[in-house]
């Protein structure tokens, strides 16, 4: 599980509201989550609620809305939930596959899927 920050793009479905923010890579999360002042600004519709299980292993319920994620030229459509205020931003492992990437744990940093899966089949 990768916890470490990276600037993320993130933007509204057509692409006419785009922001930056700083979230950690949190493989361990299955959905990225954004603060709740970010979705406003992108202006995302809510699509429905889902339950999700925190770190701490309490179950709390969030909205969820599709957005665009980026993050150094990688850009995909992704399902992302809307967490409070005071909540730091996700980068979660739905939305690293669907970037292709993979989190190099040992050097804190994303990369290619396939680069991370030829450097540990020549390891």
């Amino acid at each position: 599980m990768g916890l470490f920050r990276v600037v993320i793009e993130v933007a509204n479905l057509d692409r006419t509201r785009i922001v930056e923010v700083e979230a950690i890579v949190d493989s361990g999360a299955v959905y990225t989550k954004l603060p709740r002042s970010v979705a406003e600004r992108l202006g995302l519709t809510t699509q429905n609620r889902i339950q999700v299980r925190l770190g701490d292993n309490r179950v709390v319920e969030r909205e969820r809305a599709a957005a665009w994620v980026g993050f150094q030229g990688n850009r995909a459509v992704s399902m992302v939930t809307i967490g409070g205020e005071l909540e730091p931003a996700l980068l979660g492992a739905t939305s690293l596959q669907e970037l292709g990437l993979s989190v190099d744990s040992t050097n804190e940093r994303l990369v290619q899927a396939e680069a991370l899966e030829m450097v540990q089949a020549s390891a």
